[in-house]
Formats: C-alpha cells, sequence, structure tokens
C-alpha cells in the first residue's frame, strides 16, 4: 500500500495513556498497538496496521483511551487508572501514510474502500490533520520530543475556582472540542481560531495540554514524582473528575456516541460469564 508522504521534519502528535509512557520511551511506538477491549467494542477496528498520529485529532484518541480505560476501572476496579497525554513527534524522515478512517465515507455496506485510504490520505491530513503511518518499524523513540498531560487537580481546588481549576477546564474544554471535529467544516482553522483567542484573552496556550515535559528519563521520572502520578487514591480521584467533567460537555454539546459505556459493559460481562 502506498498512500501520501510526510516529509521529514513535519510535527505531528499520538494520543495515548500515561501508563504506556515506560514502553514507548524504550521501544516506540509500534504499529497495531493493541487498545483497550472497551474501544475495540465500541469503535471500529483499524482497517491496517499503522501509527495513527494528527494534531487536535491526538486528543480524540488520548482521551477515548482514558475513557475508556476509566470505565473498566469504575465497573470492575480493575487497572491503574492512567491519565491521557499526548506525545510531540518531530517524524525523522519521510513517512509514507494512509488516510484515517475515521475521516473517509463509508460505502453502502458500512465498510471502506482499501482504495480510498490511498486516494483520500492527502485530503483527510489536509482537512482533519490526521493519518495512518505505515512505516513498518513505527515511530522510533529518538523522534518524540516531549509528551503533555492535562491539568491535575483535586475536586476541592476545581470547585474553588483560580488559575489551576482554570487550566483544569481548558483542557477539559480541548479534549471536548477535539471530538467535534468530523462536524466541523473546518476543523483546523477553528482550533487555530480558537487557540489564538484563548491565548490573546485569557493568556492560556489551547494548542495543546496544560503541563509539557521532555521525553526523556529525566522526564519521565519527573513525572512520576508528581503527587497524583505516586498516590492513586489522589489519582483515582482525578480521574473521576476528569471523566465527569468532559461527559458533561460532551453531552452538553450533544457529540455522545450511540451506545453508553455502560450498555458497551453489560455486553461484555455477558460474553465473559454466559446469559445470567
Amino acid at each position: 500500500m502506498a498512500g501520501a508522504v510526510l516529509s521529514a521534519g513535519t510535527k505531528v502528535k499520538h494520543g495515548t495513556l500515561s501508563s504506556y509512557l515506560g514502553a514507548v520511551l524504550e521501544q516506540g511506538i509500534g504499529v497495531g498497538r493493541a487498545r483497550d477491549v472497551i474501544r475495540d467494542e465500541i469503535e471500529e477496528q483499524p482497517k491496517v496496521q499503522a501509527v495513527y498520529v494528527a494534531t487536535l485529532g491526538a486528543y480524540v484518541g488520548a482521551y477515548r483511551s482514558f475513557a475508556a480505560s476509566h470505565f473498566r476501572w469504575f465497573s470492575t476496579q480493575d487497572g491503574n487508572n492512567p491519565i491521557p497525554v499526548v506525545l510531540n513527534i518531530t517524524l525523522g524522515e519521510d513517512c509514507t501514510f494512509i488516510a484515517d478512517e475515521d475521516f473517509v465515507a463509508l460505502e453502502a455496506d458500512g465498510s471502506v474502500k482499501t482504495d480510498s485510504l490511498e486516494t483520500r490520505a492527502a485530503d483527510v491530513w489536509d482537512r482533519f490533520g490526521s493519518a495512518a503511518l505505515t512505516r513498518p518499524g513505527g515511530i522510533p523513540p529518538d523522534w518524540i520530543d516531549s509528551f503533555e498531560y492535562p491539568q491535575l487537580c483535586d475536586k476541592a481546588t476545581i470547585d474553588r475556582g483560580g488559575r489551576p481549576a482554570y487550566k483544569f477546564w481548558k483542557d477539559v474544554d480541548l479534549f471536548v472540542f477535539s471530538m467535534g471535529m468530523p462536524h466541523m467544516p473546518h476543523p483546523l482553522e477553528s482550533w487555530q481560531d480558537q487557540a489564538c483567542k484563548w491565548k490573546d484573552e485569557d493568556k492560556l496556550d489551547f494548542s495543546c495540554l496544560s503541563n509539557r515535559e521532555r521525553f526523556s528519563k529525566a522526564g519521565m521520572a519527573r513525572f512520576k514524582e508528581l503527587s497524583f502520578i505516586r498516590d492513586r487514591a489522589r489519582r483515582q480521584r482525578y480521574c473521576v473528575s476528569l471523566e465527569s467533567a468532559v461527559s458533561m460537555e460532551i453531552r452538553e454539546a450533544g457529540l455522545q456516541g450511540p451506545e453508553s459505556s455502560m450498555e458497551v459493559y453489560e455486553r461484555l460481562k455477558q460474553e465473559d460469564t454466559g446469559p445470567s
């Protein structure tokens, strides 16, 4: 499969979870990385083994991974409550890519034509800033410059307001805004306009999450020393606050998907244990 080409030096992002950072630091981002079982139930399986990179769309990927992991923990108390993170990447060589199938029109039978993933690649990148890199080795660690993560706040801090709470809600807005991409005629322009507006009026950078750390052993060590990362109970409470805030804004924006997480969970439980 050929596709279009993103040239060396292109800046892209990749959404993931904090729990994967150690493995990515050692091995990079491999093609066809496994997703949470709940995401596999809710979303279409990727059509091609690739590494999905994006601009605004990376925040969708990070939040979807977080929401699936958080719901699995909330339902079963299984997992370690990772937080959403976004990796900032500079491509070290020219990379062939195809279209992200989420932005390619379906056929009458609900399928995606493989040919259209090639022919629509450049258009999807230009319009939505999303691509599936088909480079066999994936993305090596030394192409990753830094990682972003949202403002970490206790509920009392969020309720009290002030600068920390303001940053928390700014990050919530960025996650929700990214999920509206398919509904926007010019999503990247809208994002850029919003980022400029927020930066001018509120002195906050809406083009990234509130915190950034170098992608290195030293940067990872600093991240792991954060109280919200070291303290599992505190991290759990933060994840509840983040998921609740984003879910509330998604509902208000009319962006909720066709299936609720509870419906998916009940179906998964029946598949594991058989009908009750």
